[in-house]
């Protein structure tokens, strides 16, 4: 399925989110490379059962970058990120925007899995004793944002793209179609 929204701040900002658990299982977010308030960081014994909600109230002090969430309940974060609960968290500031980097429609935000769907297309996490349990699930199929076959009409500007490995074992390695370097 598709993944979480993405989220942006500045430096400085509060990040004021609210999680309102949907799932039928105990989910809790954690923040990639974020240094939030223990209470904020979405350690699995904080997890909320469903219909719960979990309030994070934390102020971004990191540099600016391209950061990720994740769910991370315990014995579940593998199966629930798979499963598409996954998201980036950009953060920025002046210096940042003073760079003049491409944005808006020219800035692609590209969250890379790989799934096993089904005859019907349909996406479970259905791993098996021995390699998916020791090394990791390896998917057939390759998913961007959640989707199998994605595309998006782009113009021959300048685009900035921000990728985010969120594979259970894959390593992805990434190229431009007519083999010009990326930058």
């Amino acid at each position: 399925g598709p993944v979480a929204p993405t989220i942006r701040a500045r430096v400085g900002e509060r990040a004021t989110v609210v999680l309102k658990n949907q799932l039928a299982e105990p989910t809790i977010l954690h923040w990639h490379g974020l240094r939030p308030p223990e209470k904020d960081d979405g350690h699995p014994r904080l997890a909320i059962n469903t219909g719960a909600e979990y309030r994070y109230d934390f102020e971004v002090n990191e540099r600016p970058g391209t950061y990720w969430y994740h769910s991370h309940p315990h014995m579940r974060t593998a199966a629930q990120v798979h499963l598409g609960m996954a998201g980036l968290f950009i953060i920025t500031d002046a210096a940042e925007e003073a760079l003049q980097l491409p944005g808006g429609a020219r800035e692609l935000g590209i969250i890379l899995q790989d799934k096993r769907p089904d005859g019907e297309g349909r996406i479970s996490y259905n791993v098996t004793m021995g390699h998916d349990m020791m090394e990791g699930l390896l998917g057939s199929a390759s998913y961007v944002n959640g989707v199998r076959t994605p595309s998006v009409n782009i113009d021959s500007a300048l685009y900035r793209v921000r990728v985010l490995g969120a594979a259970n074992a894959r390593i992805f390695r990434l190229g431009l179609s007519n083999e010009r370097p990326l930058t």
